[in-house]
C-alpha cells in the first residue's frame, strides 16, 4: 500500500475545515489548498488569507504570500484557535464560545470585587482563549486603565490641596504605588521612609533599572520653591526649598560613605556598589511657576545640584502623561484595521 500519511496541508484542510463546520462559520471558506498553502476566503471582506508550512519550523499565517514569516506555530488546538482568531471579529466570537463568554464575566467581576483575588484573576485568563494580539491589548488596556488612575487620583489631590491640606505622606503613598510615575525607570520600591544613616530618614528609595538607588524626597505642592530679592530683582530659593536641597545633599552623603552597608541590606550586585555614586535624590515639590525669570532661577539651581532632581508636581503629571501617551499609541496600533498583518514583525 501507499503512504496514507497526510502532507502538512492536507492535515491543515482537514483539521480547520472541521473546525469551520463545528462552529458555524458561514462567513469562512476553505477555498482550496496545494502542497504550500492553504488558502482561507472571507466572504463578507472578499478578502483571502493564506496558510503556509515551512519543514522544522511549523505553519505560518499571512494575507500576502510575498511577505517574510516571522512566527510558526504548530497546529493543534491552540494553533487553530489562533488561525481562527485573524480572520475577523465573527470568527474571534464564535470561537470563543458561551463558555469562554462566561469566564470573561467572571472576569471582569473579579477585576472590579474591591478585593480582587489575584490567584483567581489568573486563573480565569489561563482558562479564556484568546490570541496573541489580544493577550496585547488586554494587558495595554489593563496598563493604560490602572496609570489614568493613578493620575487622577494626583490631580484630585492637587485640586484639594489649598482646601484639605494634605501632608506629604498622602503623596508618599500615591507614588509608593506608582512608582513610574517619576519616570519610567523606576519599577519597584527598595524602602519605604528608609532609615539610613546619620539619622537621615527619606521617604522613599526606588530602584532604577540601571542599577542606582534613588531617594524620593516629598514637599507638599503648596510649598514657595522661590521668593524675588527686594534688593537686586532676582528670584533666589525660599527657606523651605534650600531646606530641602540641604536635606537631598544630606542623603547624598549617606549614600556615598555607607554604600556597602546599604548595598548589603538591599541585597545588590557587588557591581552596583560602585554604581551608587550614581545614585540620586528626586526632590518633589511645590508647582511649576510661572512669574518671568522662575524657571530659569529653577534650572540654575538644578545645574549646581547635578545629582539632586527637582521636579515640581506639575513635572509629575507631565511625565506620567507621557507615559500613558506610549500605551495609547501602542492601543492605537492595535486598533481594526491597524493590526499588524500576520506574519509581520511588530
Amino acid at each position: 500500500m501507499g503512504d496514507t500519511t497526510d502532507s502538512p496541508m492536507q492535515a491543515a484542510q482537514s483539521l480547520l475545515a472541521a473546525e469551520i463546520a463545528r462552529l458555524g462559520l458561514r462567513e469562512v471558506e476553505i477555498s482550496g489548498y496545494d502542497e504550500s498553502w492553504l488558502s482561507i476566503l472571507l466572504r463578507e471582506e472578499d478578502r483571502t488569507v493564506w496558510l503556509g508550512y515551512r519543514e522544522g519550523e511549523g505553519y505560518f499565517i499571512t494575507w500576502d504570500q510575498e511577505a517574510a514569516a516571522t512566527h510558526f506555530f504548530s497546529l493543534n488546538q491552540a494553533g487553530i484557535t489562533e488561525v481562527l482568531s485573524v480572520l475577523s471579529s465573527k470568527v474571534v466570537s464564535s470561537a470563543v464560545g458561551a463558555e469562554a463568554e462566561v469566564a470573561v464575566r467572571d472576569l471582569l467581576d473579579s477585576i472590579a470585587s474591591p478585593e480582587p483575588d489575584p490567584e483567581k484573576i489568573r486563573d480565569i485568563l489561563e482558562e479564556t482563549p484568546t490570541s496573541a494580539e489580544g493577550i496585547d491589548v488586554l494587558a495595554t488596556i489593563a496598563a493604560l486603565k490602572t496609570f489614568r488612575s493613578a493620575i487622577e487620583e494626583l490631580r484630585g489631590l492637587l485640586a484639594s490641596q489649598e482646601k484639605k491640606k494634605h501632608k506629604e505622606s498622602v503623596y508618599q503613598e500615591l507614588f509608593r504605588r506608582h512608582p513610574w510615575m517619576l519616570g519610567s525607570q523606576y519599577g519597584n520600591v527598595l524602602w519605604n521612609e528608609p532609615k539610613l544613616r546619620l539619622d537621615a530618614r527619606a521617604d522613599l528609595m526606588l530602584a532604577s533599572s540601571l542599577g542606582y538607588a534613588d531617594i524620593v524626597e516629598l514637599k507638599r505642592p503648596d510649598t514657595p520653591l522661590l521668593v524675588k530679592s527686594k534688593l537686586i530683582e532676582v528670584w533666589r530659593p525660599s527657606v523651605s526649598l534650600s531646606d530641602a536641597f540641604a536635606q537631598a545633599r544630606k542623603y547624598l552623603r549617606s549614600i556615598d560613605e555607607h554604600r556597602w552597608e546599604i548595598s548589603s541590606r538591599l541585597n545588590f550586585r557587588k557591581q552596583s556598589v560602585s554604581r551608587m555614586y550614581r545614585s540620586s535624590v528626586i526632590l518633589v515639590a511645590g508647582r511649576t511657576p510661572v512669574a518671568e525669570g522662575e524657571l530659569d532661577a529653577l534650572r540654575d539651581l538644578s545645574l549646581e545640584n547635578s545629582r539632586i532632581l527637582l521636579l515640581t508636581y506639575d513635572d509629575v503629571l507631565a511625565i506620567s502623561e507621557s507615559t500613558i501617551q506610549i500605551f495609547e499609541r501602542r492601543l492605537t496600533a492595535r486598533a481594526p484595521g491597524q493590526l499588524s498583518e500576520p506574519g509581520a514583525t511588530t
